[in-house]
């Protein structure tokens, strides 16, 4: 089935853009701390926060936080589907904006679409043809909504990593040079979640979340460095 629409990449680009984080209406006062430079990080050894929310969520939300304040990054997602993996990259820099590829297997063979988005506009391109804009359709308005949240500018920082996440594991990934957190909640439909953040320097190295037909990998790099997004038409 060839791709055609915008709408076959919301769901994976926006796993790609929140990982386990996304935004909710600013609260006055309330300061959000540099990503390139964090300092007074709440760490796992630091002691419990009010409501006896775990030292480790809280330390886990902050990483994720860092990377959504960070000025850029790269992302490389895979995400196993009912006809194979989905394989997703995102050069996200906070001035120029995002550009994304995705690649879905098809009966036809992989079908390839990519998407550059920036705080107003939307171009889209499907296989080979050329780009669109899609800026004043609806779907293009429904991913604007989703980049706005993820990097709302003028929004505040708000973790899904629940309350009531329970650590099940903290060990060294010496492949990566990381420390693995291994955390167990519940979703909202109340069935069971269970992911892993791997953390160096207080920013995520890569989260796995585990999907309906298999673990969903996402990685990052470049947190902070040069990414140069540039508009491709």
């Amino acid at each position: 089935m060839k791709m055609k629409r915008l709408s076959y990449l919301l769901p994976v680009l926006a796993i790609a853009l929140f990982g386990l984080g996304c935004k909710s209406p600013e609260r006055k006062g309330e300061p959000v701390p540099n990503a390139a430079a964090p300092s007074g990080l709440p760490t796992p050894d630091a002691d419990l926060p009010p409501q006896g929310v775990s030292r480790d969520v809280i330390y886990a939300r902050q990483v994720l936080r860092n990377l959504n304040d960070a000025k850029s990054f790269r992302v490389a997602m895979l995400v196993p589907s009912a006809a194979g993996v989905i394989n997703t990259t995102l050069d996200y820099n906070r001035v120029n904006g995002l550009l994304g590829k995705v690649t879905v297997p098809t009966d036809q063979g992989a079908q390839t679409a990519a998407l550059y988005a920036n705080q107003n506009e939307i171009w889209f391109k499907d296989g080979e043809s050329g780009w669109k804009d899609l800026s004043d359709t609806e779907e293009g308005r429904n991913f604007n909504a989703i980049f706005q949240n993820a990097f709302g500018y003028q929004s505040q920082y708000q973790s899904t990593i629940s309350d009531t996440a329970t650590l099940l594991s903290k060990e060294q990934d010496p492949n990566v040079g990381c420390t693995r957190y291994a955390f167990r909640q519940s979703s909202n439909n109340g069935s069971e979640q269970t992911f892993t953040l791997c953390v160096t320097a207080d920013l995520p190295v890569y989260l796995t979340i585990n999907g309906p037909f298999g673990q969903i990998e996402i990685r990052y790099r470049d947190v902070n460095g040069n990414v140069d997004v540039q508009k491709p038409v």
